[in-house]
């Protein structure tokens, strides 16, 4: 598992981190309503990438295997990837069509250029998804990991010459990224072509879509749990808002990107244990579900304590963001926890509960928004979020139980969880010079790793359980 953990954090999470600390040099460049624009527009290309997908690309997990020659395979491929291209062209004309409709998503906002350049930018990326889904599902790790970086390198290297040298604000931050797009598509059209058999097969389609358009529903849950509260934002306050709180949201997002790697390695060891005959199998999964929500709360706490000083480092413009970290972090715990539990449904082969899970929660989020954010502003947005997620933990941990459920040791979980709570709240109410504070931050953490390690070491030395 930390094998794999490895692979993925250097091909998937190391660029996601290495943006998060590019953040200082962004900032410096950028005012919260340009930085707000750019993640406004982030927000844009996460629901037009699940419109112009319509998530059949992940059937290729699914079903990449059933068949059992290399021509199948490629015939199958190229029925995905003509059919994303069919479904992305589409979707970006009605885009452009509308486009003074969907302008009015973010009204301070001009379509021109900034709509235009993320739209045109999601509609080339979409031809990067099938090599690196085959390169995934061929464990071609090496392969997918020069891809991850060389897209990342490329984009980081345009952005920074058109913020910093160029001086063209977030234009220029999104203007790096579809020039990025640009240059790489010959690269994606090369390896695609080495890939598929380019012929489209009608029951083929049928098959993924009926598969997939479940999927849509949730995606579309997901982003407005982790994204939609942007636009009430920009609607109701300001664009300068949208970049304080978005600022506040990627630090407590820290923590998505270090379970990430977990989740990846975790998925095939989790459903190796579940579908062997065992009778220890759930008992198994329950310590590694233990050790990961441990994992969980201790980076939480750690980002958390941090944020501070990190903030401190960027422009004093952002100086508000810190006190909606720890909020939005107790939300993105609960989440992420959460996540674990979806297991049990995928286990017994059923999607419509936590898709319809999903959808409850983000019909709370968006109802709490409306309500409370003209009222208390980005902080009525921050709590939101929280009680958003901690509707769907509640709902996807006690419907699991009529499914594959693994239970929680809540005895050991709950004074680590109200552990972080106090640790928050002690250092957000009581100040210290940088020094101190970070002398006091670095010196619980040490402590608070060394309880845990002589209480754990036992099985964490152990070597796997076979299975």
């Amino acid at each position: 598992m930390l094998k794999n953990i490895t692979i993925y954090s250097i091909g998937n999470i190391i660029p996601q981190a290495a943006t998060f600390l590019l953040l200082p040099l962004y900032t410096r460049y950028l005012i919260p309503a340009e930085y707000g624009i750019v993640q406004s527009m982030h927000v844009m290309a996460g629901i037009l990438t699940v419109l112009m997908t319509l998530a059949i690309d992940r059937s290729i997990y699914r079903f990449y295997f059933e068949y059992n020659t290399i021509d199948k395979r490629k015939a199958f491929l190229g029925t995905i990837t003509i059919s994303l291209l069919s479904i992305s062209t589409i979707t970006l004309f009605i885009l452009l069509i509308m486009r003074s409709t969907v302008a009015l998503i973010f009204e301070s906002i001009s379509f021109y250029p900034y709509f235009a350049y993320a739209i045109t930018t999601v509609y080339l990326t979409v031809l990067g998804i099938i090599p690196k889904v085959y390169f995934q599902v061929e464990e071609k790790a090496g392969k997918f990991i020069k891809f991850s970086l060389g897209e990342f390198f490329l984009k980081t290297i345009l952005i920074i010459f058109f913020v910093v040298y160029a001086g063209r604000g977030a234009e220029g931050m999104l203007l790096g990224g579809l020039l990025s797009a640009f240059f790489l598509s010959p690269v994606y059209i090369y390896v695609i072509s080495k890939i598929i058999i380019p012929k489209w097969d009608k029951n083929i389609f049928i098959e993924n879509i009926k598969y997939s358009y479940p999927m849509v529903v949730g995606l579309l849950s997901g982003w407005i749990l982790n994204l939609s509260d942007r636009v009430f934002i920009e609607r109701f306050l300001s664009i300068t808002d949208v970049g304080i709180y978005s600022l506040a949201y990627k630090i407590a997002g820290i923590l998505m990107i270090s379970t990430t790697a977990i989740n990846q390695a975790y998925n095939p060891i989790f459903f190796k244990i579940a579908n062997d005959k065992n009778k220890n199998s759930k008992q198994i999964l329950s310590v590694y579900n233990n050790y990961i929500i441990l994992c969980i709360i201790m980076f939480a706490m750690i980002i958390t304590m941090f944020s501070k000083e990190f903030i401190m480092i960027l422009s004093h413009e952002y100086s508000s963001a810190y006190s909606l970290v720890p909020i939005i972090m107790v939300g993105i715990i609960f989440s992420q926890i959460g996540g674990l539990y979806n297991r049990a449904y995928y286990q017994e082969k059923t999607t419509i509960q936590p898709t319809l899970i999903g959808l409850a929660a983000a019909v709370l989020n968006v109802l709490l928004n409306i309500l409370w954010v003209p009222r208390y502003g980005i902080v009525g947005a921050a709590y939101s979020t929280v009680i958003s997620f901690m509707l769907m933990f509640i709902l996807i941990y006690s419907f699991s139980k009529r499914y594959y459920y693994i239970p929680i040791n809540w005895s050991t979980l709950l004074p680590i969880f109200t552990l972080f709570i106090f640790i928050s709240v002690f250092f957000f109410y009581f100040n210290f010079s940088i020094i101190i504070g970070l002398l006091l931050k670095c010196s619980l953490i040490i402590l608070v790793c060394l309880f845990f390690w002589y209480k754990y070491k036992d099985a964490l030395l152990k070597k796997p359980i076979q299975t």
